[in-house]
């Protein structure tokens, strides 16, 4: 975390070369994937995995977290971030690694569900919640027939219903969230008993009108929770 806010998120970062920013976010998503592969099996999880384990809460954490990381790390070099300008190369593939990281965390959200419940929850499972949701709502905003999107945007919003009363940091995410899907006209039927986080038969729906799917615009700011996501 203190790496990507400290290079990626720094000031001095539009000071950067071409090179320079390529190079940094190289060397970080490399620190990312050697430490996922290191794992210990015993902390290694895949819950789409058939027959899978579920490990203790904080390990599904600790995956949670990995994933929030991978997308804090590639959102700024696709459109609208901060560093697409300068990086326009690569935002393909930082797009491609943030739409992965967010379903990976409505994953890790289903089965953390299925395994102890997501109410009441360690803050960071839902604020992992809402890095996903970010990500989640701008690809739907393009993608507005694909049902996985929005059962996956469904699934957050739900994790959102589950805690805010609890929490207003939760709540606060739940309103930026659905200010967002609200400016980018996103519609999810939640139906007439709210959202859920296992999605069955029931499908999403949204506006009858289509856009070009393209490399959606990802959030610019990395960790607040701005009117803007």
């Amino acid at each position: 975390m203190s790496d990507v806010l400290s290079t990626i998120y720094a000031e001095r970062s539009f000071e950067q070369s071409p090179l320079d920013l390529s190079s940094m976010l190289e060397k970080i998503q490399s620190r990312l994937t050697k430490w996922r592969q290191s794992l210990p099996h015993h902390l290694d999880l895949d819950p789409l995995k058939p027959g899978s384990t579920f490990p203790p809460p904080h390990v599904l954490s600790l995956h949670a977290m990995y994933h929030v990381l991978v997308i804090l790390l590639h959102r700024p070099f696709v459109a609208d971030g901060h560093l697409y300008s300068a990086l326009r190369a690569v935002s393909v593939n930082s797009f491609l690694a943030c739409a992965k990281a967010a379903s990976s965390i409505v994953g890790l959200l289903r089965a953390y569900d299925t395994a102890f419940s997501v109410s009441r929850a360690p803050y960071l499972i839902s604020y992992a919640t809402y890095v996903a949701a970010t990500i989640h709502v701008r690809i739907a905003a393009k993608r507005r027939h694909d049902s996985t999107i929005f059962s996956n945007l469904e699934t957050c919003l739900a994790v959102f219903n589950e805690n805010e009363s609890t929490n207003w940091a939760v709540k606060r995410a739940n309103t930026v969230i659905r200010s967002l899907m609200k400016r980018m006209d996103v519609v999810v039927d939640e139906g007439d008993d709210g959202p859920h986080i296992h999605i069955g038969a029931r499908r999403a729906t949204n506006p009858s009108h289509d856009r070009d799917d393209d490399s959606a615009a990802l959030l610019q700011s990395p960790l607040g929770l701005d009117e803007n996501g």
